[in-house]
């Protein structure tokens, strides 16, 4: 294994076990806003990909194309974009990363976005 995979996993190791909310499922949505920090982790075993979004609305939300609405500039890819909107909680397990050949991991998030605007 190259020392740049080795170095990228345990990237995704160690972000994977930061601590999220624990959220009971609802029917409703809640809302979330803020900057992203850093890059998205993309869902390589599954659709879309997961975001870090600060305050004032932190959390970790997933956004899935062609699942999510979109708004405004589509950008929900780029650190220091602020992004605001609703997600679905108690949806955080929808997100897998590929960790080797045959093994994907899941990535522990807040919920799915459901309408995403960014700037």
């Amino acid at each position: 294994m190259s020392m740049k995979k080795l170095a990228l996993l345990t990237f995704y190791a160690l972000l994977i076990s930061l601590p999220t909310s624990e959220l009971s499922a609802q029917s409703g949505t809640r809302p979330f806003g803020g900057r992203i920090l850093g890059s998205p982790i993309y869902c390589t075993c599954s659709n879309g990909h997961v975001v870090n979004v600060g305050p004032p609305r932190p959390g970790r939300f997933h956004f899935i194309p062609g699942g999510t609405r979109l708004y405004s500039f589509g950008n929900v890819y780029t650190p220091g974009r602020w992004l605001l909107g609703n997600y679905r909680p108690g949806t955080g397990n929808q997100c897998w990363i590929r960790v080797s050949h045959n093994s994907c991991i899941q990535v522990p998030n807040d919920g799915i976005m459901t309408i995403v605007g960014t700037s």
